[in-house]
């Protein structure tokens, strides 16, 4: 039983060690972002950006999932699931490619028309780095994949400086950055995790339609994903123009800390939950759920508090106003990751149809209420949008798994979404910091057993490494 957890803590801590170090040196370089691009520079740049995530899961018909699944699938030739997930990548690209080439002369997206080189080239190179990093979750090369985010963060992060600050070359470099940022590490992975071993001409017809028949009803889940995290930039933009994107977009970026911590979980829960179903899991993705509440919780408190002076760092100029979105996008993410908490389970139960039906009710509501309260009340009715739309998402998964998790007091996580609510209000409407420190105060007397059991288990481990220690 303890090995399950061992295995989890041990994959959390590795990606931990990559994702902490060079997300803080992309955090860091935010402020560079907002002074030397316009507002309007950033907001194209972002909507590029989103536009390519929306198009990876179409284009791919989501196969990456695919690989992950069925490369662990003990009784499946390697071969064949990485050389299926190869080829629907390599014709995502050409595919993309047409479709945009088509938009340049015909101008269908006058904004992307001067961009056309940049968006195929940074597709290709976020599918590339996207199946690389696939196949080696796949095969559990976790390592790798820790390095890999360390290479990408460091290539993105020099080639910002350089291209932005030394030669001055604006949104291209901007794009060149990014875009180098994905492929040297996607390289990186096609050669230590010998990527090229596995490939081979020989075909599976079986093997290929189970992957594409479990990856395709994922697209409705990616997609799903897309509108509830991207929409709102395009409805910000069509409503309030390029420059209010821009300065919506960045606001993401503390946001983005909250993401951080979720991601790194989420990459090693999703191994963790596939290998373990089955194995008498109900009440440890319980515990996971918990404590996944109690950990994004916490740390959504501690950033909407310090909100204000986060964003005098990291937004120069007209870019600081983006603070006041960043409270309920906070809350919006602590809801999303308990979504993610359970996605991984219905991939475990191959349950993809529900996974995709789950976020597509989600994107639904997302679209009605996006244009409804961007139109009421501005880029902050996105946000508003957002959160409910991913509390849609979270009840329906919750329903569609049914007693394959056990959650004991789901009540404490539904309290504590209010009270995280409650907090950003007072942060926006209020600025009350000695309410929110009470509201705080609530939030952890909830947790208090759960933190109390952290504190023992914290404590065991200290001295079980004392008596080794000892021993030596």
């Amino acid at each position: 039983m303890q090995n399950r957890y061992s295995y989890l803590i041990k994959n959390t801590g590795i990606l931990a060690i990559s994702n902490f170090s060079s997300k803080v040196l992309v955090f860091l370089l935010v402020p560079l972002y907002t002074r030397v691009l316009t507002t309007s520079e950033y907001g194209i740049y972002d909507l590029v950006n989103t536009t390519v995530q929306l198009a990876l899961p179409l284009m791919t018909v989501d196969i990456c999932d695919a690989v992950i699944r069925y490369l662990m699938e003990k009784d499946i030739r390697h071969t064949y699931v990485v050389s299926v997930g190869a080829k629907f990548c390599t014709a995502s690209v050409l595919l993309f490619s047409i479709i945009v080439g088509i938009n340049h002369f015909f101008a269908v997206v006058p904004v992307f028309r001067d961009y056309t080189g940049w968006i195929i080239a940074l597709f290709a190179a976020t599918v590339f780095y996207q199946y690389a990093t696939s196949v080696a979750k796949g095969l559990e090369e976790i390592s790798d994949i820790a390095i890999a985010g360390i290479i990408s963060t460091l290539v993105a992060v020099v080639c910002n400086i350089v291209f932005l600050v030394y030669f001055q070359w604006g949104i291209a470099g901007f794009f060149l950055a990014n875009i180098l940022g994905q492929f040297l590490p996607a390289v990186f992975l096609y050669f230590k995790a010998s990527i090229g071993r596995y490939l081979s001409a020989e075909k599976d017809s079986v093997i290929q339609r189970m992957m594409v028949g479990y990856s395709a009803p994922l697209i409705m889940n990616n997609i799903g994903w897309w509108i509830n995290n991207a929409l709102d930039r395009y409805v910000v933009t069509f409503i309030c123009g390029t420059a209010a994107n821009g300065i919506f977009s960045v606001a993401y970026k503390i946001p983005t800390i909250l993401a951080t911590i979720q991601q790194i979980f989420m990459q090693a829960w999703q191994i963790t939950a596939i290998k373990e179903f089955k194995n008498d899991s109900k009440v440890f993705y319980g515990k996971m759920m918990s404590f996944v509440n109690l950990a994004m919780g916490a740390t959504c408190i501690g950033l909407v508090f310090t909100t204000r002076f986060l964003a005098k760092f990291l937004y120069a100029n007209e870019f600081y106003t983006a603070w006041k979105y960043v409270p309920f996008l906070l809350v919006s993410g602590v809801v999303n990751s308990a979504s993610g908490v359970l996605g991984p389970i219905l991939c475990a139960d191959e349950n993809s149809k529900a996974l995709g039906q789950s976020t597509l009710c989600g994107a639904g509501l997302n679209i009605f209420l996006n244009f409804a309260l961007v139109y009421a009340m501005g880029p902050q009715g996105a946000t508003i949008a957002t959160l409910l739309s991913s509390l849609a998402i979270y009840v329906f998964r919750r329903k569609a798994i049914g007693d394959k998790i056990e959650i004991e007091n789901r009540g404490i996580m539904a309290v504590s979404w209010v009270l995280l609510f409650a907090q950003a209000c007072v942060m926006v409407y209020l600025d009350s910091y000695l309410l929110q420190i009470f509201i705080a105060a609530i939030f952890f007397v909830l947790y208090r057993k759960n933190i109390a059991f952290l504190l023992r288990k914290a404590v065991e481990l200290l001295e079980q490494a004392k008596q080794k220690k000892e021993k030596r």
